[in-house]
């Protein structure tokens, strides 16, 4: 092979994977907006530290959360979760 044609040819596969690299962060973080619920707004506060153990916790999300694939824990002050 000639080797300015294989030159050209390394180029174009470099120009080609750094495409796919630059598009492959922000394509990623749309999907996971998409495709997962966004906590909005919750009482207490997220990542709130609170006095006494709330007799309540209310939890708001961009979507309907199916609650067999979901997951919430508390951690209390001295490190142990519940959850």
């Amino acid at each position: 092979m000639f080797p300015a044609l294989r030159r050209h040819r390394s180029i174009g596969v470099a120009a080609i994977v750094l495409c796919a690299m630059t598009l492959a962060t922000p394509v990623s973080a749309i999907a996971r907006t998409l495709l997962h619920a966004t906590l909005l707004r919750s009482t207490p506060s997220a990542n709130s530290h609170i006095a006494k153990f709330p007799d309540a916790i209310r939890l708001v999300f961009s979507e309907q959360i199916v609650p067999e694939l979901s997951q919430i824990t508390l951690v209390l002050s001295s490190g142990d979760s519940i959850g």
